[in-house]
């Protein structure tokens, strides 16, 4: 299956539970709480990782798979917030193709 099938999926997905005729209010409760979803899943990216200055971490290897798994579900959510705003797959992904390029010509002028 494609990436972009994929994302399609988690589009679909959240349909099923937040309608399309949302009011402003309730654009901005569930904005809110994909930011808060996708926040703890950083944050349980970052417990996987050795960041405590106190601690010994010798011998401790990190556990990859489990960083991959935090990182789909802070995507999935990412996407979801792109969805509840109105945009589609096609949106976000150019607006990524679009940033990237800013990045780029930044990177190259020493920014």
């Amino acid at each position: 299956m494609s990436y972009k099938q994929e994302i399609k999926n988690i589009f679909e997905f959240n349909r099923r539970f937040i309608k399309e005729d949302i009011t402003e209010d309730e654009r901005n409760m569930w904005l809110q709480r994909f930011t808060m979803y996708t926040i703890d899943e950083l944050t349980e990216v970052l417990e996987e990782l050795p960041f405590k200055h106190w601690k010994d971490y010798t011998n401790t290897e990190v556990d990859k798979k489990a960083i991959l798994n935090e990182i789909a579900d802070v995507l999935i959510f990412t996407f979801g917030m792109v969805d509840i705003l109105g945009y589609d797959e096609e949106d976000i992904l150019n607006e990524i193709a679009e940033k990237n390029q800013v990045n780029i010509k930044r990177q190259e002028e020493g920014y």
